[in-house]
């Protein structure tokens, strides 16, 4: 029988991201009961706003990477739902301003120290050396 070829780094990379989700990430799931029923993308601009405070609709679809529409289709989402408020700026009437409500506040808090607890996790093996370059590593990646 031929030996198997050697996996590629990307192959290899994507098999431990895959395992590393299911050992850090999947127990946890239960944790995130109702938050589940949002998409990983309204998630994200709950994050956003949880970092950023209250913003313009502009700035979000910027921060977030999509259309005007699309970010404001989304934020009605999360509006209905009750986890984000509209409001208008108090310079410029013309100007939405888009912040977090009190359950969507509650809910980001409650997704950061999951993030959090995920991410030393991840890092909980590694010296404190390794630990730098690996976050330097996955800031440089990020980068746009």
């Amino acid at each position: 029988m031929p030996a198997k070829p050697k996996a590629s780094l990307p192959e290899t990379l994507s098999v431990q991201m895959e395992l590393m989700m299911q050992r850090l990430v999947m127990p946890r799931v239960p944790a995130l009961d109702d938050s589940l029923d949002i998409s990983p993308a309204d998630r994200h601009s709950l994050a956003i706003l949880g970092r950023s405070g209250p913003i313009p609709m502009t700035t979000l679809a910027q921060m977030l990477g999509l259309p005007l529409s699309t970010t404001t289709h989304r934020v009605d989402k999360l509006v209905k739902k009750k986890l984000l408020t509209r409001g208008r700026s108090e310079s410029d009437r013309r100007i939405v301003v888009i912040s977090l409500a009190p359950s969507g506040q509650a809910l980001e808090e409650k997704l950061r120290a999951l993030h959090l607890a995920i991410a030393a996790e991840m890092l909980k093996p590694l010296t404190s050396a390794e630990r730098k370059l690996f976050v330097e590593l996955l800031t440089k990646i990020n980068k746009d």
